[in-house]
């Protein structure tokens, strides 16, 4: 959980990817958030390219 405080309120975007392991003993969260600023097709593919490249396996959507 984020918490702000103070009066200046922005827009927070978030993405983000649960990495299960195979054998299911780990699990792990990836994510990323953008402040002011909305996700688009550029955004997302920035935010998965290196996740792709952190794994061996290919990657389920």
């Amino acid at each position: 959980m984020l918490r702000h405080v103070g009066r200046n309120l922005k827009k927070v975007s978030a993405s983000a990817g649960l990495c299960v392991s195979p054998d299911r003993r780990e699990v792990r969260l990836y994510f990323q958030l953008l402040v002011d600023q909305n996700f688009n097709s550029v955004a997302v593919l920035g935010f998965l390219k290196p996740l792709a490249r952190h794994f061996r396996d290919p990657l389920l959507a």
